[in-house]
């Protein structure tokens, strides 16, 4: 798949934007072919304003939350914050409580982040069978492709 996505890459006049937090799964043939740019996960004094934006003034919170004590939980980026708010308000919904409490944030974060961790845990190579599957459909998406552009451009032409 890998080696498709370079073929494509390298026949298409533009620009190409790839976003990943796991920079370390590119492999170096990849890497060679396009130019990176690192951007660090925030830190304390951006997650306090990233908390800050997400957690809305309508929403019930325990007097102990502030988002200086939020910002204080490392490793997490503006989608795990927006999530956790998210997710927090949900879980304190379904249980019928009247506010959310500093444990629902937190909770909420750690979930999140134990997610992530398991889901780069149980990522797992394709068989190889699958990899000549998928490399066998893209391959006949590309020459269908290129016929359709020929026909467009002999079209155009007559």
């Amino acid at each position: 798949m890998r080696s498709q996505l370079l073929i494509c890459l390298e026949r298409f006049y533009g620009v190409v934007i790839f976003s990943t937090n796991l920079v370390e799964n590119y492999d170096k043939a990849f890497e060679t072919r396009v130019r990176n740019i690192h951007f660090p996960l925030p830190d304390k004094a951006s997650r306090e304003e990233i908390w800050k934006r997400h957690l809305p003034t309508e929403l019930p919170l325990a007097t102990d939350i502030t988002c200086e004590r939020l910002a204080e939980v490392k490793d997490v980026c503006g989608r795990d914050i927006k999530n956790a708010v998210i997710d927090a308000a949900m879980r304190v919904a379904r249980k019928g409580k009247i506010i959310v409490e500093l444990s629902d944030l937190l909770d909420s974060i750690e979930r999140i982040k134990a997610a992530r961790i398991k889901d780069e845990v149980d990522s797992e190579e394709l068989s190889s069978e699958e990899q000549a599957e998928i490399s066998e459909k893209v391959k006949a998406n590309l020459i269908d492709n290129q016929q359709k552009t020929k026909e467009s451009d002999s079209s155009e032409a007559s």
